[in-house]
């Protein structure tokens, strides 16, 4: 499960449900999140990318 958790600690949202561990994916989803978090992109905006990443 990759869960993103602001600084305050809540609220968290489930970006994701992995059926095992995949660290490729997990090294992606934490290198996004930094990358969108660096660009300015708002805890909104990129827990939406993140969730849309996950669907597909």
């Amino acid at each position: 499960m990759v869960v993103f958790v602001p600084a305050s600690g809540r609220p968290f949202s489930v970006i994701r449900t992995l059926s095992g561990y995949l660290p490729e994916l997990v090294s992606h989803t934490v290198s996004l999140t930094a990358r969108l978090d660096a660009d300015g992109y708002s805890q909104a905006s990129i827990i939406s990318i993140l969730a849309a990443e996950g669907a597909a």
